[in-house]
């Protein structure tokens, strides 16, 4: 990626409003709240959503539009036909829509095949609880509608991304690479291509605010990246791994390059995981198993794979 001089704050202030309503969405149904609420946030969301194609601001990327609208319709025409996006993320926001509580698995312990029920319901859960919001709305659940919003959660990264070129060939071209190569996961209900564009995203926030001089403009990149960091750890977890890396690594660089930690960064890094912290509390205080703590010593697997040379020549190769 081309990183310039050049930002539209346009659209990182459209892109902070939009992820602001997803994460709020989220904390809605972390606090049990009204379901009225829930459906109140969810037209807002749906607006500024909407705001985006129908502001002359934005005409000049018509190109963008065309593609997210087209990323809806085929993911509202395509059935989904992968088993871990059926029986895990979907699977997770069938049981918010029917329960209406997130924490409702915690009644639930002698239901059969647990070991299954706490694969699923470990999972961080911020794209099941606007899929469950969305289909509430609609008062019916399939295996279809719900998973659009996955176009919805993945548009504040993708505005944040352009905001820094200026030339249309290179959005389009960023555009079709990114389509090329995570199009496919964007509308088959997986997490794997949001947790991707969340943590390049991350990563150049992290880049931005090093370089960064204006004050204002940094505190809307905090913002952003609290946002960016928050969506991201709540989406899967390895989201919460990669928030990490990214943590060490810029500390890591500061501390070679600067002599110095930015403790602006870390407090506001730190306050971004509280939310996924305190799921992961929840989870082990009332003894669910993780998935890699599912089957024997997660740990003695790691080290029996990192000692296999069989194992490292078939990473190495792929």
């Amino acid at each position: 990626m081309i990183v310039n001089n050049y930002i539209n704050w346009n659209l990182i202030k459209y892109a902070s409003v939009l992820s602001f309503l997803i994460i709020f969405n989220y904390l809605l149904w972390s606090f049990n709240s009204w379901q009225i609420i829930k459906f109140i946030n969810f037209f807002l969301l749906l607006g500024t959503f909407i705001f985006f194609f129908i502001s002359k601001k934005f005409n000049d990327y018509w190109y963008l539009k065309i593609i997210i609208l087209l990323l809806l319709i085929i993911c509202l025409g395509t059935p989904t036909i992968s088993a871990d996006a059926r029986l895990l993320y979907l699977f997770s926001g069938k049981i918010l829509f029917y329960e209406s509580n997130l924490y409702s698995f915690l009644d639930n312990f002698n239901l059969p095949a647990h070991n299954f029920f706490d694969i699923v319901n470990s999972r961080p859960k911020l794209p099941a609880t606007l899929s469950a919001t969305f289909a509430q709305i609609v008062g019916y659940w399939n295996e279809i509608f719900p998973k659009s919003t996955n176009v919805i959660i993945i548009f504040p990264p993708i505005i944040f991304l352009i905001s820094f070129f200026k030339d249309k060939v290179l959005i389009m071209l960023w555009l079709f690479l990114m389509l090329f190569f995570s199009g496919k996961l964007f509308i088959m209900g997986m997490m794997e291509g949001i947790i991707a564009i969340y943590f390049i995203s991350s990563i150049l926030i992290t880049y931005k605010i090093s370089i960064t001089k204006v004050q204002s403009e940094k505190k809307l990149l905090y913002f952003v990246m609290f946002l960016f960091f928050t969506t991201l750890s709540l989406c899967k977890n390895e989201g919460t791994i990669m928030i990490l890396v990214i943590i060490l690594s810029s500390i890591f660089i500061n501390f070679i390059y600067e002599k110095k930690i930015n403790f602006n960064f870390l407090f506001i890094a730190l306050i971004s995981l509280i939310p996924i912290l305190y799921w992961k509390y929840i989870i082990i205080s009332n003894n669910i198993k993780f998935e890699y703590l599912q089957s024997g010593d997660s740990i003695g697997r790691i080290l029996e794979r990192l000692t296999n040379t069989e194992d490292l020549f078939v990473i190495l190769f792929f």
